[in-house]
């Protein structure tokens, strides 16, 4: 596998030549959620009289629709108890306040929208992005905010495509910034470049180790 480019204050202006905008994963890019995410789980899990989730489990609810991650995380017959148990969880009272904002993120917003970049979230959420993005001020940065509710969920490639024809751009035009295979596979599909977040040991073109590296190079554009 070839070794990415490590993003950090001696990265080549090259590297930004021809972009012209940036996609986001939300969970484990934007925003620490592995916390917000086995809470969730936990919660519904807990209405049915089931201890917490497993590791193994908690990895397969950070990158997989919700509806898909109840089946997972729920035994067979159960089901029907699960999705009713689910009404019952107030996400933004009891979920929401334990996403955890990356260090740096707001920074490197700002300065990617001042530097005229376009900026869209492609997540697989179904109806709380939008709860997200109010709660913690990312209204004015993204759009369009692609989610498995709008789109079918990633690895299919139909949320880039949406983004693209909403900004008029070609597929060599963006970059999409995530974190795990389903995000991998995504931009693969969709003919986009791909950038890995994190140390998630994935196929990109770069690797951002944190959001304050990717600050550093790009004040030296």
């Amino acid at each position: 596998m070839r070794m990415p480019i490590q993003i950090g204050p001696v990265t080549s202006s090259a590297l930004f030549q021809g972009i012209k905008g940036f996609i986001f994963d939300c969970d484990g890019v934007l925003f620490d959620t592995h916390e917000s995410n086995a809470q969730y789980y936990n919660a519904i899990r807990s209405r049915l009289g089931l201890g917490p989730m497993t590791p193994a489990q908690e990895a397969y609810c950070h990158v997989h629709t919700v509806l898909d991650c109840i089946a997972h995380v729920t035994p067979p017959g159960m089901l029907p108890q699960a999705l009713q148990a689910r009404k019952d969880v107030s996400y933004t009272r009891e979920i929401l306040p334990h996403l955890r904002p990356f260090p740096g993120l707001y920074e490197v917003l700002d300065a990617l929208r001042a530097r005229k970049y376009r900026l869209a979230v492609h997540t697989n959420r179904s109806t709380t992005m939008e709860n997200v993005a109010s709660r913690y001020g990312l209204v004015g940065y993204f759009f369009p905010l692609m989610t498995a509710g709008k789109a079918q969920a990633k690895p299919h490639p139909e949320g880039v495509h949406r983004i693209l024809t909403a900004w008029g751009m070609k597929r060599e035009d963006v970059v999409f910034i995530g974190d795990s295979r389903i995000d991998q596979a995504c931009a693969a599909r969709a003919g986009v470049r791909f950038w890995v977040f994190g140390d998630q040991p994935l196929a990109a073109e770069a690797r951002i180790p944190d959001w304050h590296c990717l600050l550093q190079a790009l004040m030296r554009l």
